[in-house]
């Protein structure tokens, strides 16, 4: 392909067609830069591709991770609702003038028993070291801001205020 390019160029400088020499210049300019445009899109083609595979790669941890953060609230939840019973079975006990009887013992036991909630957050960090604009659509990223940055430290701090409560009632039946 080359040596017939060159083969036009020639011939038009040997018969002295200056005029058509510059148009074929002209259109050969055209033609490299329409190449290295075509080549720099194929490119851009290639890194959104690589983007998104990386995005669903991270969003497919994240889901995971979330998956697993909702099985710890649900199991810290149903031990709160056994320590709750705990509490409703001694405050019931309190107020009578029943004796004391084994099972109440487990029920000491259990009002003792404490929960931490402990967020997979690995991916969501590293997709923040990434740069949260790595995800294309806005409405995820900001959802995953709220789950991350808002209700995750709500359930910590209510985790903290229910440890300092139960510390003081515990004390308080001693």
């Amino acid at each position: 392909m080359i040596k017939f390019f060159r083969h036009i160029r020639k011939s038009l400088l040997m018969e002295n067609q200056t005029g058509k020499y510059f148009k074929y210049a002209i259109g050969e300019i055209i033609l490299v830069v329409i190449g290295i445009l075509i080549a720099l899109q194929i490119n851009n083609w290639n890194e959104e591709a690589k983007a998104r595979i990386i995005e669903l790669d991270i969003l497919n941890e994240i889901k995971l991770s979330l998956s697993r953060d909702l099985e710890d609230l649900e199991l810290n939840l149903l031990a709160h609702n056994k320590i709750l019973r705990s509490q409703n079975i001694l405050v019931e006990w309190f107020k009578t003038d029943k004796t004391y009887s084994d099972t109440l013992a487990f029920h000491f036991a259990k009002i003792n028993h404490q929960t931490e909630f402990i967020s997979n957050d690995g991916a969501f960090e590293t997709l923040k070291s990434m740069g949260l604009r790595t995800l294309s659509k806005d409405s995820i990223r900001i959802r995953l801001l709220r789950i991350y940055d808002l209700r995750f430290q709500i359930y910590r701090e209510f985790e903290g205020y229910y440890r300092t409560n139960l510390a003081y009632i515990i004390k308080t039946i001693n």
